[in-house]
């Protein structure tokens, strides 16, 4: 089903499995956004990074206990989150700062998340949430930010 969604029907497909979480429809949602004539060429990237940070996170269990270790395991979406932010701009660039914060603070690398909560101008008072997803990351790193700094 998911090959057979295009454009808007697709791109809200993708904003409703991201908002709910539902990272298995997420994957399946993935394919077709990789597709030729999906208009989601800027997003396939974070949603991937995302896809993999997300799942990564479900497994480690209810309670996220930053390790060090879990920089190797989420290196590719470390690489796919730096791509996004250097090759796009907007608000596809807000969302991979934030998910790269989330990924350094469960990577135990609390400096360099505080330095992607810096960077994603999240505080500044024009900047515009594009979707439900947008605020619950801006939400989760508000949280991260302050046990960082604590």
């Amino acid at each position: 089903m998911a090959a057979k969604l295009r454009g808007s029907r697709l791109e809200a497909e993708v904003d409703r499995a991201r908002a709910d979480g539902n990272w298995k429809r997420l994957s399946e949602l993935l394919h077709a956004m990789k597709s030729k004539h999906s208009g989601m060429d800027d997003m396939v990237e974070l949603v991937e990074a995302e896809l993999e940070l997300e799942t990564f996170l479900e497994q480690q269990g209810e309670v996220l206990r930053p390790r060090s270790d879990y920089a190797n395991e989420l290196r590719e979406a470390e690489m796919l989150l730096k791509d996004t932010i250097d090759r796009r701009s907007g608000a596809t660039t807000l969302e991979a700062h934030l998910l790269l914060a989330k990924l350094h603070y469960a990577s135990a690398a609390y400096s360099e998340a505080l330095k992607d909560i810096e960077n994603s101008g999240m505080e500044l008072a024009n900047t515009q949430f594009r979707t439900l997803r947008a605020l619950r990351l801006v939400a989760e790193v508000y949280a991260i930010k302050v046990i960082s700094t604590a």
